[in-house]
């Protein structure tokens, strides 16, 4: 719907003073009385917001990773996806609930900052025609399966 000049509503008002003076009056009480409105309902939606992290404190203690007896609301996220991940059946939908899960942790804005202390390295000496000689998992445990002689 188009409205200007030479639309059907031309006796519209262009500007403030066109409008009769209750009329301008409440439009102003109104601008000025908005930001307050606003502000009273994000308080109402704050309290019951707390009020709601409080409720599943009570009912999933466990909730509560850092345990100072409040809820915040990340951590009732991660431990909502910790839930659906458990109960996930199919396993590449579990993973990816897994890897939201631990972007939300270990991410840029992560609850958990990691820094590494140490990084493992190790260093081997092979011949040339002999490959694969020496394989480490995390357990330190040798792994010779995979020699290859060529």
């Amino acid at each position: 719907m188009m409205i200007g000049p030479d639309s059907k509503h031309d006796n519209w008002p262009r500007n403030l003073s066109e409008l009769n003076p209750m009329t301008r009056i409440t439009f102003c009480l109104l601008l000025l009385l908005a930001p307050a409105l606003v502000s009273t309902v994000a308080a109402q939606d704050e309290k019951t917001t707390e009020q709601r992290l409080q409720r599943l404190l009570k009912q999933y203690p466990e909730a509560d990773t850092d345990k100072d007896g409040k809820l915040t609301a990340a951590e009732a996220q991660a431990h909502a996806l910790v839930a659906q991940a458990r109960n996930q059946p199919d396993n590449d939908k579990r993973y990816e609930l897994y890897a939201k899960l631990e972007d939300k942790l270990l991410g840029e804005n992560g609850a958990v900052p990691i820094i590494p202390i140490y990084w493992y390295t190790f260093v081997q000496l092979e011949k040339e025609n002999i490959k694969d000689t020496y394989n480490l998992n995390l357990l330190d445990q040798v792994d010779l399966t995979k020699v290859k002689v060529q």
